[in-house]
Parts: C-alpha cells; sequence; structure tokens
C-alpha cells in the first residue's frame, strides 16, 4: 500500500471518529433533554380578587403579588416549567374595575403565561380592551379579533400543544349576531383532529371551561393527554378542586385566584397528579410587582374623589340622617350598637389604606352611592356601619316618626350581605347576632 493511500485510510477513519463522537454528543443531549422532567402549574379565576382584602386572617390567601413569588421559586426550582392561566380573572364592569384590568394585564405580562384562556368574565368587556400583548387562548371561535386558537411551545425537547375551550353556556350570545363561539361535536372534534396531528405534537393539552357533559366529550375523544378545567364554584370558603365525568376527574385550578394548581407532565401516558399550592403568606408581596399595585391605588384614589365631585350634588338630598340623630329615640340601641365593632369599621380601611376604595367602602360606611356617604370630611355623620344600614335611611322616618317606618328589610338580612366570602370567613350568625341584637 502506498503511502498515499495509507494517508486517505487514516483520514477516513478519522472521519469516521469525529463523525461518531458527534452523533453520541448529540443523542446524550437528546437523551438528557427527553428526559428532564417538565412541570406545569396553572392558575386563573381571579374574577377581580387582585389582593387579600385583610378582612380576616381566616381568608388571607391569594392575591397577583404572591402568585408572582410563587412563580419566581417554582421556576428557580423547576427551570421546565409552563405556565398556564385559565382566564376569568376580570372583575365586574365598573369603573373601578377596569382599572383593575389595567392592573391583572400589565401584571400578567411580567409573569408571563404561555396561555390563557378567555373566560366569562373577560368577555363582559369590550374586546379592544383584551392586551393584544398578552397570549390569549381560544380555540372555538370564528370571531375575527386578535386571539391564538392554539399554542406550540418547544420544552425539554418536546413539542406541547395547547388548545382552549369556552362552553357557549357560560356567556351571553345574541341570536341576532353571528355566534362568538361554537359548542363542542363531532364535527368540531374531527377537525380538531386533523389540526393536532398536522403539528406532530408529542403532548396536547386542552384548557377547558364548560360543564361535565362537554368535557366528557372531549375525554371520550382522546384527543388530549392532559386536561385542565376552569372553576364554575362562587364560593371561595368551600373550594370545589376538580370536575367529574362518569369515568374521570379532573382538576380545577381554585377559585378566587387563591391558589395554583401544580404537577409533573409524564410523556409517558401517565396522568399528571396535580397538587393545590394555595397562596399563604408564606409568599411574600413580590417587589416587583408592588409599584404597579401602589399605581392602582393612586387611580382608585383619584377615581374617588372624581365620584365626590358627582356626587355632591345629591348631598342635600341624602335620605340619611346618621346615628348621633338615632341615638335621641334610642338610647338603649345606641349603647349596644357603640359598644360593637361596627362602631369602628371605618377605622380597619384606615389602618390599610384602603379608606377610599369603593369595593371595600360599602361594607364600612352608611349609604355609599346612594346619596349617603361622600367622604369623611363631607359626611362624618355617616362613617362606620350603623342603625341605617341596618335598618334603612331614616331622614324621613325622624321628621314623622309615628306615620314613617324605615324601608330596610328585616336588620338580619343585612348581616350576610357584607359578612360573606373570603371577607368573613368565621362568620357564623348565631353566634354574632346576639352581640348586637338590641330593642
Amino acid at each position: 500500500m502506498s503511502h498515499t493511500q495509507k494517508a486517505y485510510q487514516i483520514i477516513f477513519l478519522l472521519t469516521i471518529v469525529a463523525l461518531a463522537i458527534v452523533i453520541a454528543g448529540k443523542f446524550r443531549h437528546s437523551e438528557a433533554a427527553t428526559s428532564t422532567p417538565v412541570w406545569i402549574t396553572a392558575t386563573g379565576d381571579l374574577r377581580g380578587e387582585i389582593k387579600p382584602c385583610g378582612c380576616s386572617a381566616d381568608g388571607d390567601m391569594g392575591g397577583l403579588l404572591r402568585r408572582a413569588t410563587y412563580l419566581e421559586q417554582l421556576r428557580q426550582a423547576k427551570p421546565s416549567t409552563l405556565y398556564l392561566d385559565l382566564g376569568n380573572n376580570f372583575p365586574p364592569p365598573t369603573e373601578q374595575g377596569r382599572l383593575k384590568v389595567e392592573l391583572i394585564q400589565t401584571t400578567l405580562q411580567k409573569l408571563k403565561p404561555l396561555s390563557i384562556l378567555i373566560g366569562p368574565n373577560e368577555l363582559l368587556y369590550e374586546h379592544s380592551l383584551l392586551d393584544q400583548k398578552l397570549p390569549y387562548l381560544l380555540t372555538n371561535t370564528n370571531a375575527s379579533w386578535p386571539v391564538k386558537s392554539f399554542h406550540i411551545e418547544k420544552l425539554a425537547g418536546k413539542q406541547i400543544g395547547m388548545w382552549g375551550y369556552l362552553s357557549p353556556e357560560q356567556i351571553y350570545q345574541n341570536k341576532n349576531d353571528k355566534p362568538l363561539v361554537y359548542p363542542v361535536n363531532d364535527d368540531v372534534l374531527a377537525a380538531w383532529k386533523q389540526q393536532l396531528q398536522k403539528h406532530q405534537l408529542d403532548y396536547a393539552i386542552l384548557l377547558f371551561r364548560g360543564n361535565e357533559q362537554e368535557l366528557e366529550k372531549f375525554e371520550n375523544s382522546q384527543l388530549f393527554d392532559m386536561i385542565v378545567t376552569g372553576n364554575n364554584n362562587d364560593d371561595e370558603l368551600n373550594q370545589v378542586l376538580e370536575m367529574k365525568t362518569t369515568t374521570g376527574t379532573f382538576s380545577a385550578v381554585p377559585t378566587k385566584g387563591q391558589g395554583a394548581l401544580e404537577g409533573q407532565i409524564h410523556f409517558s401516558g401517565k396522568p399528571v397528579h396535580f397538587e393545590v399550592q394555595w397562596l399563604l403568606d408564606k409568599y411574600q408581596d413580590h417587589p416587583n410587582i408592588l409599584p404597579l399595585f401602589s399605581t392602582y391605588n393612586q387611580a382608585v384614589k383619584e377615581l374617588f374623589f372624581t365620584n365626590l365631585d358627582r356626587m355632591e350634588q345629591h348631598q342635600q338630598d341624602s335620605p340619611y340622617a346618621g346615628e348621633a340623630t338615632c341615638k335621641e329615640c334610642h338610647q338603649a340601641a345606641y349603647t349596644t350598637w357603640s359598644q360593637s365593632r361596627h362602631a369602628r369599621a371605618f377605622s380597619t380601611l384606615q389602618k390599610i389604606n384602603k379608606h377610599f376604595d369603593l369595593e371595600c367602602l360599602q361594607c364600612h360606611v352608611v349609604g355609599l352611592n346612594q346619596k349617603g356617604f361622600m367622604s369623611p370630611e363631607l359626611t362624618p355623620n355617616l362613617l362606620n356601619v350603623q342603625c341605617e344600614n341596618c335598618h334603612g335611611s331614616a331622614k324621613a322616618h325622624i321628621g314623622d316618626p309615628k306615620k314613617i317606618q324605615t324601608s330596610q328589610k328585616p336588620a338580619i338580612q343585612a348581616c350576610t350581605s357584607c359578612h360573606k366570602g373570603s371577607h368573613s370567613p368565621s362568620f357564623d350568625l348565631s353566634k354574632y347576632w346576639p352581640k348586637i341584637v338590641h330593642q
């Protein structure tokens, strides 16, 4: 064999060895990627509860500030984490509600969910209010507005797809207009199957908000490796954390944003075992989100004083008299009231700097938005929870007490209008009623 032939042979062998090293390295990298655990966390259903109100230690859970801290800690501990949101985060439409919408969406930009299912509360507002920078998701819609119909994310070497379903039952649709969302049926499932097959996914997730019958249709279709559901429960004190079909059980995110679902994805087909991470005070308020809340609080304060200007014209027509006037004829009742916490209700808001928050004030003053309380300066006689909160406006009654009675329904019914949910989770009417009852 010539020297030239030997040189070519050596070069060839070296080339084979180099290729083997490269292939082995790629294989090891691929193997490591596929073996990297992938975690999922799911939140949602804020319904405007951006922060625990502070009314009670028993209801002190949830909020965006703690969610931010929870997510940061989870991502540090488990870098391969999918963060999904089941939506329904907006509050009912009000002036203050719009301020909350802005805060919620700005915060979500910082939290960076991969997909946010459109929920019923989002659709209570005009579609232009939806932030196009956020990854809103809704598959069962033909509407021409900027939301994704699906999303695919590559994580740890896996192709993971996300689809979203919102039941037509959960939103108002004008019969004369083109439907905003359509129901699940065999044709829909066939179309979605083609879409799923086209993308050759390693794992498919459905974000679902609907009823048990719709859920069972998706379950029987076997299109999705995992289905996570939004919460149809309104009672945050009695959390319902699952939806059941005739053959299966599916995890639902905690309502009012009080916690998050967390689990590990098993690409072998093993179901995800979700655990609830309750957002307790062990998760401190995240410093990067606090400035957003300061901006929100300032806007709420400005709204309050703007509303004062609108309300001042009603001051002379107010039907409320105040506790001092009631005292003249009802001394014994006044004494009972003055020794109760109701007589100091406004100061509890001052302690937490919420004495200008209209949503809080309605349960701490007399006649808010009903020609009653306007501000401590303009209506100091209507501070705190007073006689007229339970017995109705009394100015007309005071003018002619023999002929005119107050208009309120039985006083006991007024209790549960404020003492409910996380605002007063330990409230027991049979226990507390004797403390305020009077003749």
